[in-house]
């Protein structure tokens, strides 16, 4: 707590906070629970929900530690015990087995609390320990009063974040006191009737509309001990708590739906009996032994204002087909399986340009009644002899279509175009249209597009689901520093797959000091040229390597490269600012998309850009959530001029492929724009399930 603000855990992905031996053990007649939540939840506020353990040497309470550190948004591991002993196997294989069966509960969830109590960070650091030890006592107040409560440094606590919580306690406030806490606990807040050894949170989980109650039970037979007791895990020793009430607040603009109770010791989750009145639902806590869990499924209320009208134009709908791993969670929910969050869009109407014998559009059809039209005019019309949507996704990857002389499939993408704006012509009304990668094959009919979008003011929007997904570790380029190169790893198909790493690489480049400049060269060499490009230095060597570094799944040795890569790739691009961006493209070796960059100032960072490969492939989730953004709200998430760059630069770097590998100058691609988007890391993936399911 003494390092500055904005040094605390600024740089970290991962934080392990001792307890030492303060709380690996308990004294129950003089309330004392050897637990870490203060400290727990001080970790989780003031590293923005970073992932975070406790160590507590503690051998004994193994399930109480996990439940802790569970119920409070922790990775349960800063514990010790022999994992020689067959008692302890069992009951750690038992939580973590109900920690990963339930893990949609837990990965990335967020707090939700119903007060704050601020930690006197300013106060701390001026050596005024006072407010640190009424914080101490107000805290243990509000635990022992069963209040759903964060915990902030007060510095990181502004004004819009205080506002968002019924009460917040602050300890420099000398008028505050333990005792005055209860006169001004809310009256509407949730309220538990459970034994004085319950501790009580709750948490929302990332991607489903649910409100997660967690109960920690630290009750058990003690053997007199104190200080550090020492001790295995049969001397844990818990006494399961009696049935008790809860009413509890339901999240504004939800209802519930139903209600489950999960504990470690059950097989299966038990379904609760609930009430709900005055915004509140009231359930039975059955008895649990240490960790139980109420499972509060939501329900939207009905919205006052309609879903936005959808229409989709694609080449072809098929299992995993881009059209199903997009459209599909308009359906399907962003899990594809029914069960994950449902899209604020709705689908109305679909054109597909081709039907292969394994098309799957129609039984979707049958099953959830949308529009099947015969024509992109009919289906943004929807048969009314004018524009009757509120927005159209342009999918045009996949399905068997020519290819360019450079070697690009040539998919209609300018005929899908020009029929859809010809019906917004006619309409005299525009709405956002989404255009699935690249905005066409060729900077003609790419450039037409943007050049159409803009004189119609049409909101538009296109790109890869690749600058939205994961970072392995989360990182980016620093908004305005000066940046000198960046070096990038691909794999696959040069033009579907290396448009994918294209634009990660323009992501990263549109962050830097100025803004984007635009491309002035690009030049592709192949072959032997990449292996002499390594031993000439013409890209930052160290640079690959760290790229190399972050992949998961090297397929063979860095020394072997030249062996095991028959047909190397280089992409190189020259920017006006100077910026250079190399990206390599190593089949055989390299399964994995990574960059790493340098700074000026020489500094250097590097990421794996992760992706699920399985379905849900929920990356693609965060790619709808921008076009979500854009149909709600009239305005691109991102800009379209990105697109327009690495749309412009594919197609010159197959050019100089074909070429013999010349320098292609692109002045037509020296386009300046100042990013409106920057990357935010996404919520922890769901479970994965093979390609081949639902």
């Amino acid at each position: 707590c003494m390092l500055p603000g904005e040094l605390w855990s600024s740089d970290e992905d991962y934080l392990w906070y001792s307890l030492g031996g303060s709380a690996n053990f308990t004294r129950l007649k003089d309330g004392f629970l050897g637990e870490g939540t203060l400290q727990a939840r001080y970790i989780r506020g003031a590293s923005g929900d970073k992932t975070y353990t406790l160590g507590k040497y503690e051998s004994v309470r193994i399930r109480a530690s996990i439940a802790e550190l569970a119920a409070n948004g922790g990775a349960p591991m800063g514990f010790y015990t022999r994992v020689k002993d067959p008692e302890a196997r069992k009951v750690i294989t038992s939580y973590y087995g109900f920690l990963h069966q339930h893990d949609d509960l837990y990965h990335d969830n967020t707090s939700h609390a119903e007060a704050l109590l601020l930690f006197p960070r300013g106060a701390v650091h001026a050596g005024d320990l006072a407010p640190r030890d009424r914080f101490k006592q107000l805290g243990r107040k509000l635990l022992d009063e069963l209040v759903l409560f964060d915990i902030l440094p007060d510095d990181m606590a502004s004004p819009a974040v205080r506002k968002k919580y019924g009460l917040v306690v602050d300890p420099n406030d000398t008028n505050v006191s333990a005792a005055s806490l209860q006169k001004t606990l809310p009256a509407g807040r949730s309220r538990f009737d459970a034994p004085e050894t319950v501790r009580v949170s709750a948490s929302r989980p990332a991607l489903l509309d649910e409100l997660t109650v967690h109960f920690v039970n630290y009750n058990r037979a003690e053997r007199g001990e104190g200080g550090n007791p020492g001790g295995t895990i049969k001397d844990e020793k818990p006494i399961a708590t009696k049935e008790f009430g809860a009413k509890i607040q339901v999240p504004e603009g939800f209802t519930v739906k139903r209600v489950e109770f999960l504990t470690p010791e059950a097989g299966k989750p038990a379904p609760l009996k609930h009430g709900v009145s005055n915004g509140q639902v009231t359930i039975r806590i059955p008895s649990f032994s240490v960790y139980g869990v109420a499972r509060i499924r939501l329900q939207k209320k009905a919205a006052a204002k309609r879903r936005p009208k959808v229409a989709a134009i694609v080449t072809e709908y098929r299992h995993n087909s881009h059209a199903d791993i997009i459209v599909s969670r308009l359906l399907q929910t962003y899990t594809l399986d029914g069960k994950g969050r449902t899209s604020p869009l709705e689908l109305v109407s679909l054109y597909t340009d081709q039907v292969p014998e394994t098309d799957t559009s129609r039984a979707l059809v049958k099953k959830h009644g949308f529009r099947l039209s015969p024509t992109i005019e009919d289906a943004l019309t929807l048969g009314t002899g004018k524009l009757a949507v509120d927005g159209v996704l342009l999918i045009a990857e996949h399905g068997k279509y020519p290819r360019s002389a450079t070697g690009n499939v040539q998919y209609p993408k300018r005929r899908f175009w020009d029929e859809t704006i010809k019906v917004f012509s006619e309409s005299q009304r525009v709405v956002p249209v989404f255009v699935d990668k690249h905005l066409a094959d060729n900077w003609k009919d790419a450039s037409h597009i943007y050049d159409s979008a803009v004189k119609m003011k049409i909101p538009i929007m296109a790109g890869s689901s690749l600058p939205t997904t994961w970072r392995r570790p989360a990182a980016d380029v620093r908004r305005g520093a000066k940046l000198k190169e960046i070096v990038a790893i691909t794999y696959g198909s040069t033009d579907a797959y290396g448009f994918h790493a294209l634009e990660y690489c323009q992501a990263l480049a549109e962050q830097r000091g100025g803004g984007e400049t635009g491309i002035r060269s690009v030049r592709m060499l192949t072959g032997k040229a990449v292996w002499d490009a390594f031993e000439k230095k013409l890209f930052d060597v160290e640079l690959f390597n760290q790229a190399w570094n972050r992949l998961t799944w090297r397929q063979a040795p860095r020394d072997k490269l030249a062996e095991r890569v028959p047909s190397p790739l280089l992409f190189q691009l020259e920017y006006v600012d100077g910026l250079r961006v190399n990206l390599l493209e190593l089949n055989g070796a390299a399964a994995e998309w990574s960059g790493a960059w340098r700074y000026a100032d020489g500094a250097a960072r590097s990421s794996l850009f992760w992706t699920q490969e399985g379905r849900p492939g929920m990356h693609f989730t965060w790619l709808l959530n921008g076009i979500e953004k854009m149909i709600l709200t009239g305005k691109p998430a991102w800009n379209p001029e990105r697109t327009l760059l690495t749309s412009g630069a594919l197609d010159a770097l197959l050019l100089s492929r074909k070429e013999n590998q010349r320098r292609v100058r692109t002045p037509y691609l020296e386009l300046k724009y100042q990013p409106s988007w920057s990357w935010k890391e996404p919520p922890f993936p769901p479970p994965m399930r093979p390609w081949s399911e639902q």
